[in-house]
């Protein structure tokens, strides 16, 4: 199943993209690491990076997540991947564009395993109906002004059937009753993200808002989000060019950004 897998993947890359520069990406498999984005970084930092490659691995001992949490995955369970970019400046001048690129590519991805609506927690995990299946940590490196690399630490949960954490969380198993092979899945996301960040025709800021926006979660929904530490009824309105959340409470619209805000309903 797997391998069918990839290759109708193979085919729709091949279809819908035309590359800008050819990448000789490798895809290396660890065993087990602390954590793929800290490898990542640290080969950034000892200058042994190549544009493209991706670091897989059967096991994360400290896996992170957004502001600091962990993430927890079983041994081989699940898609465990980071992949070092240099981007290019001229096509995302601003950062908020090249993440919400990635988050609508890994949302599509998915949306193809699963027959359950799959949506873009705002700023970039995964959910499945109300279930969170997987996230994204954006890690950037700059020289001075310069945004030189950026880091995509993937996280997708496969074929794990028991979450130890205390949100309702969900696996591409749990969901479908088939297993997966996380390995296959990797490359084929690998070249498909690849395939869309180095594309003679990137989609634009305005392309991508709106894919992204389109796939909101809770959007036009009114939820819990506590706010500076008070909790207020907050309607969902979508995602602004900046990358901030925009929300109605009270009547009045407001803009909020990552790290400001906590969600009370399905918190992670």
């Amino acid at each position: 199943m797997g391998f069918i897998l990839m290759t109708l993947l193979k085919s729709t890359i091949s279809l819908s993209f035309e590359p800008r520069v050819e990448l000789k990406a490798q895809f290396n498999i660890l065993d087990t690491v602390d954590s793929t984005n800290n490898y990542a970084m640290a080969r950034i930092s000892d200058g042994l990076a190549h544009n493209g490659e991706a670091w897989y691995t059967h096991e994360q001992t400290h896996g992170r997540g957004q502001m600091g949490k962990s993430w927890i995955s079983g041994r081989a369970e699940n898609l465990l991947m980071s992949i070092i970019i240099k981007p290019q400046s001229s096509v995302f001048g601003n950062m908020f564009h090249f993440n919400a690129l990635i988050s609508t590519i890994v949302r599509d991805f998915i949306q193809n395993l699963v027959p359950e609506p799959v949506f873009i927690k705002w700023p970039n995990d995964i959910y499945i109906s109300d279930r969170k299946a997987g996230g994204m940590l954006i890690e950037n490196r700059f020289q001075g002004k310069e945004w030189n690399w950026s880091v995509i630490g993937l996280g997708i949960n496969v074929n794990q059937k028991k979450f130890e954490t205390h949100f309702q969380a969900a696996s591409l198993y749990t969901l479908s009753n088939h297993n997966f092979d996380p390995e296959t899945l990797a490359r084929s996301l690998h070249e498909e993200l690849l395939a869309c960040l180095f594309s003679k025709v990137v989609p634009d800021l305005e392309e991508t808002l709106t894919r992204y926006n389109n796939h909101l979660y809770k959007k036009n929904e009114k939820v819990h989000l506590l706010i500076h530490g008070i909790n207020h009824m907050s309607k969902i309105i979508g995602v602004c060019d900046e990358g901030m959340l925009k929300i109605e409470v009270d009547g009045k619209i407001n803009k909020v950004r990552n790290g400001e805000v906590v969600w009370q309903n399905f918190e992670t």
